[in-house]
């Protein structure tokens, strides 16, 4: 849901537009690029572990590049004929935003959700007003303390799952008496997807 709502609902996500999506690997970030599949949009995915680059693809992703890579814009230029990512959704923000932002197109979407990184979140003034970005901040509650937007979001991800077009995605399941064990492996940034703790 989270995903739906701030690609579909707030950014508008459309058939044959590139999103770069950041922290790819976790649930919501795999939720996005196969909701992005679903839509008919090219999903990027703008990873600090490389060595989850063939998961990524394997899951959807149409590319895989680095947040601290200089040569972003260009890449994100060539895969997308010159236009640029049309939506950022983004759980990480930090110093990084700004590459981000200037890989995006004129009229780009960014959609923070999250904050994973520790550092102040730095734009320049220049791109956005050049390339008119709308920078967003959303939290799931905004959508599920609503009725309409809940019902929409649900009815989405139910089709989504219905098709086998939205596969969640399990990294590793834990006994409760492993709930210590299960934070230490999500500290350690190895998973991709979710991790289950079963009761």
């Amino acid at each position: 849901m989270t995903a739906y709502v701030g690609i579909v609902e707030i950014a508008n996500l459309k058939a044959g537009e590139t999103v770069m999506i950041t922290a790819p690997s976790s649930s919501v970030g795999i939720a996005a690029i196969q909701i992005a599949k679903m839509v008919g949009a090219k999903p990027v995915a703008i990873t600090t572990s490389p060595e989850k680059s063939n998961a990524l693809l394997g899951l959807g992703a149409v590319a895989v590049f680095s947040p601290t890579d200089a040569e972003l814009p260009n890449k994100i230029d060539d895969l997308s004929g010159g236009f640029g990512a049309r939506v950022i959704f983004d759980a990480v923000g930090g110093p990084g935003a700004a590459l981000l932002q200037s890989a995006a197109s004129v009229g780009a979407v960014h959609v923070i959700y999250g904050s994973l990184s520790d550092k102040n979140t730095e734009m320049s003034a220049m791109t956005l007003y050049a390339k008119r970005i709308t920078v967003r901040g959303f939290q799931l509650f905004e959508a599920t303390d609503d009725p309409s937007h809940r019902q929409a979001a649900i009815d989405f991800v139910f089709k989504g799952l219905k098709s086998g077009a939205l596969k969640p995605v399990i990294a590793k399941t834990f006994p409760l008496a492993q709930i210590v064990e299960s934070h230490r492996y999500l500290e350690s940034n190895q998973q991709i997807g979710k991790i289950v703790v079963t009761v």
